[in-house]
């Protein structure tokens, strides 16, 4: 008999109860589940939040779109 990991347990549950929450039209309690099983998966980790991105990283197209948007860059007049 296999014993069922408890992160997995929880993270049905949380889909489970997901589900429950829309078709009763409850989005409170819907996209609570949804943030805790984001959670769960490292989505909202600070390590994850603060990631650096290198230039190395990126393609080629998203070099020249970023280029695009610096050149393009119009900065906001602060009202007085």
């Amino acid at each position: 008999m296999s014993k069922e990991n408890p992160r997995e347990v929880l993270l049905k549950d949380l889909e489970e109860i997901y589900a429950l929450a829309m078709a009763n039209g409850n989005l409170t309690a819907a996209l609570r589940a949804k943030e805790l099983l984001g959670k769960g998966e490292g989505f909202f980790s600070s390590a994850c939040l603060k990631k650096r991105v290198s230039l190395m990283d990126l393609a080629d197209e998203d070099l020249e779109r970023l280029i695009q948007e610096i050149d393009s860059y119009q900065p906001q007049k602060k009202e007085t």
